[in-house]
């Protein structure tokens, strides 16, 4: 049984539960009840003896969402029981510094001993301060200017540090800048925390990144490589060849094509028996190798493109394994039963050379690969860039018209400065996507606003401008950024 309230209680609790419930922390009533009771919470009280559920309780008497249904007392001692259970299994809480893992904040633990807060006090704190930059970069320097969004952005869009950019800030506005204020105002941005990354056509280079360039290259290695092979079988001659030309054409053993042959075999070969031989069409036996897609062969040597690949992006080919085949990811930071996170950015060497080394190699064999015997058009684009240009064109334009109509508003001169900054500000509803985060755009920003802003005649359209840029970053025509864009908004249209 519950204590009973007077009058008073009551009435505080009914005009303001949250501060009622800071200053009777011992308890908090159930107006089910006639008359009125405490209890330490509600849940097993509303629940057996009203036959009420919280959400009801809620409800009934005008109570948010958020209204806490349990005493602060028994919410702290809840907490410390948690606590100890956790820094006996060695792990590190808000109480203890913990035997494994991460350890807590020497200063915090000391604070949170000198000055106790209640759980709620600090779930609020954190609640008011997300979103939110430190107010170090809120205040003037002794100029009386504020230190803009974009002298902070501009910098980890080269490469630059967190702490590098505290120091530069600091000299700069005279200002002490700690590196906690630069991550506050990154994370408000929208940038990626942690060390600095490498951005690509408005994305951060990700794993997912790398795992795309592992598709392309199988498709160049294997698919692409048999399906010219046969394409000019088919041109050469319909000749039937056997069991030792087919394995010397797939590169593998006569065991393993007989073994291929077998009635019981998964993925049989094409073939015809004379008598005792087996033979072999090579248009036939080439197209089967291009849509095949298991078994141990040499076809798609995956042990060997692991080991290439692994010496041009120059890492060790445990460490691609884990990042582009192992199920849950590299093992240092997987966690058990969590889904496997493929937007975690690459280190600015590995996204380096993906980007500058590995993928201008992988098109050049791609137009090697893809050119006809009599002089044809060979392939430009591999099938990751197919897919994300009807995407790129889409963002890139919308931003673009949105940056036009913010630059035609403007009475002043357009520079870099102030477009970074308004760039800065729209990233935080999410208007602008990925124009900020396109470095190679933006010294061409100012210009294209002064020339659309006064309509110079005889200008590009904004949509021929935006095909331009995404034809000079994929290496390829106009015409060919077309054609992928109609492509995609067919597939697009199909799908629906």
């Amino acid at each position: 049984m519950g204590r009973l309230l007077d009058a008073d209680e009551v009435a505080e609790w009914k005009s303001g539960w949250a501060a009622a419930r800071r200053k009777h922390t011992g308890y908090v009533p159930c107006f089910y009840c006639e008359p009125v009771c405490g209890f330490d919470r509600l849940h097993g009280h509303v629940q057996t003896t009203h036959q009420k559920s919280l959400p009801d309780f809620r409800r009934d008497f005008g109570l948010n969402q958020n209204s806490r249904l349990a005493s602060v007392r028994f919410s702290e001692l809840m907490a410390a029981k948690r606590g100890r259970a956790l820094a006996r299994s060695g792990r590190a809480t808000r109480f203890t510094k913990g035997k494994r893992g991460r350890a807590a904040s020497l200063v915090g633990v000391t604070a949170r001993k000198v000055i106790p807060t209640t759980i709620e006090t600090r779930r609020n704190i954190s609640a008011a301060h997300r979103g939110r930059t430190q107010p170090k970069l809120r205040k003037a320097d002794r100029l009386g200017r504020t230190i803009p969004s974009w002298a902070v952005v501009e910098p980890r869009l080269r490469g630059l540090e967190t702490r590098m950019i505290a120091e530069v800030l600091s000299k700069k506005y005279g200002i002490g800048i700690t590196a906690g204020a630069v991550v506050a105002r990154l994370r408000t941005i929208g940038l990626t925390p942690g060390k600095p990354a490498r951005f690509d056509r408005g994305r951060t280079v990700t794993e997912q990144r790398l795992i795309s360039h592992w598709e392309d290259f199988q498709f160049v290695r294997g698919g692409k490589l048999l399906s010219a092979s046969a394409a000019r079988a088919k041109r050469e001659s319909e000749q039937e060849v056997g069991v030792k030309e087919a394995s010397s054409l797939l590169k593998v053993s006569e065991a393993w094509v007989y073994d291929r042959c077998r009635p019981t075999s998964g993925s049989r070969i094409p073939h015809r028996k004379d008598g005792t031989r087996l033979l072999f069409r090579r248009a036939e036996l080439l197209e089967w190798a291009a849509v095949m897609q298991h078994g141990k062969s040499n076809l798609r040597p995956r042990g060997r493109a692991l080991r290439e690949l692994a010496g041009r992006l120059d890492i060790g080919v445990h460490r691609l394994r884990e990042l582009i085949i192992q199920g849950g990811g590299p093992s240092s930071r997987r966690r058990r039963g969590e889904h496997r996170k493929f937007g975690w950015p690459l280190s600015l060497k590995l996204a380096g050379r993906l980007l500058d080394l590995a993928e201008p190699q992988l098109k050049k064999e791609l137009q090697s690969v893809g050119a006809t015997d009599k002089g044809g058009s060979p392939e430009v684009l591999l099938p990751s860039e197919k897919r994300a240009i009807p995407g790129e064109y889409d963002t890139l334009m919308g931003d673009c018209e949105r940056l036009i109509d913010w630059a035609k508003a403007q009475t002043g001169p357009v520079t870099m400065e102030s477009v970074g900054e308004w760039m800065c500000d729209q990233t935080g509803p999410r208007v602008v996507e990925v124009l900020l985060f396109w470095p190679k755009l933006h010294g061409q920003l100012p210009d294209i606003c002064e020339r659309y802003r006064t309509q110079i005649r005889g200008e590009l359209s904004l949509s021929d401008r935006v095909k331009e840029w995404l034809a000079d970053e994929h290496h390829c025509s106009v015409p060919t950024i077309e054609r992928a864009v109609a492509a995609g908004r067919r597939s697009a249209e199909a799908t629906a």
